[in-house]
C-alpha cells in the first residue's frame, strides 16, 4: 500500500462526499474534517517518535499546518479519535450536541470510506472502528446538551450572599431527585450536596462524569453559579 499523506486522504474523502451529498450535509462533513485537521496539526505531534518529532518541529516553524502534509494515516489510531472527541471537541471547541452527533457520524463514514478505498488495512480499520463500539460516543451528545442546560441554569441562579463558594473539577458521586452530590476531582473528602439541578439535566448526566463548576451554599443546599465542560467518563 503506497504512502498517502493524511491531507491527501482527507481531501479525497471530501471530494467523494461532495459528489453525492446535498450542500448543507456536505458543509457539515467539511466542518468536521477541517476540525480534525486542526486537531492533528495542533496535537498530532505528541504521538511521534523522537526523530519524527524533531523533523516536525523544524518544519512547523515555517508551516504550522504541516503535520497532515508530512505524515500518513498510520499516525492515526483509536487514541487520536478519543483525543479528538473527548478532549478537543469537548474542551476546546464551542459546539453543541448536534455538532457532536454530526462529528461522530462523519468520522465513522470517513473510517469506512478509507477502508473501502484501500487507504487503510483491515487491522487499522478494526482499531479505528473499535473506538465507536464503546458507549462513550453515544454519551458525548448528552454531555454537550447537559453543558448547555447547566449554563442556562446558572443564569437563573439567585444573586445571594452565599455562605460558602467553591469551584473546580468535580466527579458526580450520586444523582437523586434532580439533585447532584459531587466529590472534588483532586481532593479526598465527603460528597458535596445536594447541588440543585433540574430533572432534564440529571436525566442526561451519569454518575462518574466530570463537571467544571463553581457552586455556592445557601442554607442546606448548593447552587450552580458558573459552569464549564461536562465530560463523560
Amino acid at each position: 500500500m503506497s504512502k498517502v499523506m493524511i491531507t491527501e486522504a482527507l481531501d479525497a474523502f471530501l471530494k467523494a462526499q461532495q459528489k453525492r451529498l446535498k450542500r448543507p450535509t456536505y458543509n457539515g462533513y467539511y466542518s468536521v474534517i477541517e476540525l480534525f485537521e486542526v486537531y492533528l496539526n495542533g496535537y498530532g505531534y505528541m504521538m511521534l517518535d523522537e526523530a519524527e518529532a524533531r523533523e516536525w518541529e523544524k518544519r512547523s516553524e515555517s508551516d504550522p499546518d504541516c503535520f497532515v502534509k508530512m505524515f500518513g494515516l498510520d499516525e492515526i489510531s483509536a487514541s487520536e479519535y478519543a483525543e479528538f472527541f473527548e478532549y478537543f471537541i469537548v474542551r476546546k471547541v464551542a459546539s453543541g450536541p448536534s455538532f457532536m452527533k454530526t462529528a461522530v457520524r462523519v468520522m465513522k463514514k470517513l473510517t469506512k470510506w478509507l477502508h473501502e478505498n484501500s487507504y487503510i488495512t483491515d487491522e487499522h480499520f478494526q482499531d479505528l472502528m473499535g473506538y465507536f463500539k464503546n458507549d462513550k460516543t453515544a454519551s458525548l451528545p448528552n454531555a454537550e446538551k447537559a453543558a448547555e442546560l447547566i449554563y442556562e441554569k446558572t443564569q437563573q441562579t439567585p444573586n445571594r450572599n452565599y455562605q460558602e463558594v467553591t469551584d473546580g473539577q468535580f466527579i458526580i458521586k450520586k444523582i437523586e431527585n434532580s439533585e447532584l452530590w459531587l466529590v472534588d476531582f483532586l481532593e479526598e473528602g465527603p460528597p458535596t450536596g445536594p447541588v440543585v439541578a433540574t430533572r432534564q439535566i440529571t436525566e442526561l448526566l451519569q454518575e462518574g462524569w466530570e463537571l467544571n463548576l463553581a457552586i455556592g451554599k445557601y442554607q442546606d443546599k448548593w447552587y450552580i453559579l458558573e459552569s464549564g465542560t461536562v465530560y463523560p467518563n
